[in-house]
């Protein structure tokens, strides 16, 4: 129960941004179009791209967090078990922790805006380094069974979630890395 609710709370604290943080970090200033502007719209602007930067930030960081604690990855992997009981003997709280784990992953995984080159840089070094852990700790393993089994009838559910958590992964990379 414990892993549980700790998952919940760093499935809320990885929350991917919202379309409006991109918005805001992918808007330039434009000195033409600022003067037009009153100093109120400009204020609000320059505190979501703030707040945006920030997040971002804290994304690479839960990244490096959970790299660089296997025990954490652990506990996660753990979250994993309900999946591999037949559906008679799986209870709904073994589905939830499954979707539960998916969905961390997912956020952790997801695609970070470029804010600054440092931020850029920080952003693959620590997907790497997560990935890295995630594959030493036998999480990616785990997420690759279940993509095995998800043409299963009791599995199907998960379907979308794994797909998320796979693309990111998988587009980093041409595809003849992958092969």
């Amino acid at each position: 129960v414990a892993t549980r609710t700790l998952c919940k709370i760093f499935v809320l604290l990885t929350m991917p941004l919202s379309e409006k943080c991109h918005q805001a970090l992918a808007a330039r200033p434009d000195p033409v179009k600022d003067k037009m502007r009153n100093g109120e719209a400009l204020k609000k602007r320059q505190l979501l791209r703030e707040a945006a930067e920030r997040q971002a930030r804290q994304l690479i960081e839960a990244r490096m967090a959970f790299a660089e604690r296997p025990k954490v990855l652990r506990g996660l992997l753990r979250m994993f078990e309900g999946a591999r009981k037949p559906r008679e003997r799986r209870s709904s709280n073994d589905d939830a922790d499954v979707e539960l784990a998916l969905t961390l992953l997912r956020n952790l995984v997801a695609p970070l805006p470029h804010t600054s080159d440092r931020n850029e840089r920080d952003a693959g070094s620590s997907l790497d380094a997560l990935v890295k852990a995630l594959s030493d700790e036998l999480v990616l393993d785990t997420v690759a069974d279940l993509c095995s089994a998800s043409s299963k009838r009791e599995n199907r559910h998960w379907g979308l979630v794994l797909v998320e958590v796979l693309a990111p992964l998988l587009a980093q990379h041409k595809p003849a890395d992958i092969a």
